[in-house]
């Protein structure tokens, strides 16, 4: 669990919305109704504390490097008939974090389509700058962004996640923390 002074928001709610231009005047359609792909995982250096830096300069904006490693997450995202908006099978990874994603690209792209998702990730350590959240949230979106043919360029939706990036509560299904997130996965 991680402490915060910031309240959690509801799983799905976008608190910074897609900036697409030119907006399009109807949601996208499926291209398919099922979609798998393989999302690498990724090793994030980045300064702690970046006073250390450029201690005397009193500010210095933020940055990171990354680094692709050959942990692959497997998502798949199926349209379904009945159910919930989005469900998770019951052998899905990080089932929290993988719903949050699929309803902010539900609710970004304007679809109704009902979606179930599964994703095996390698088992990382939370916290540690391996991207275990931010890549399971970037996979899941990305797997829908492909069901529906790509309608959001990838630095768009790279931006979108970061600005809607959270963590897992312990024992909350329904919330998640806003925590720090640069864009990275």
């Amino acid at each position: 669990s991680i402490d915060s002074d910031f309240p959690p928001f509801p799983l799905g709610a976008p608190r910074s919305p897609l900036a697409l231009d030119p907006r399009p005047s109807h949601p996208p359609q499926p291209v398919a109704d099922h979609v798998r792909l393989d999302y690498p995982s990724r090793i994030n250096a980045m300064a702690l504390d970046s006073s250390k830096i450029v201690p005397s300069q009193g500010a210095y904006l933020a940055g990171e490097l990354l680094f692709a490693c050959d942990l692959v997450r497997r998502v798949e995202v199926e349209i379904v008939g009945d159910g919930p908006a989005v469900q998770t099978t019951p052998d899905c990874d990080h089932p929290v974090l993988a719903r949050h994603a699929a309803l902010l690209m539900r609710t970004a792209l304007g679809t109704r389509e009902r979606l179930r998702v599964r994703v095996s990730a390698p088992d990382l350590p939370a916290h540690l700058g391996l991207g275990s959240s931010s890549g399971q949230i970037a996979a899941v979106a990305a797997a829908v962004n492909e069901l529906y043919g790509h309608p959001v360029p990838a630095r768009r939706l790279v931006k979108f996640l970061a600005l809607n990036h959270g963590e897992e509560i312990d024992h909350d299904d329904a919330h998640l923390l806003p925590v720090q997130c640069l864009g990275g996965s």
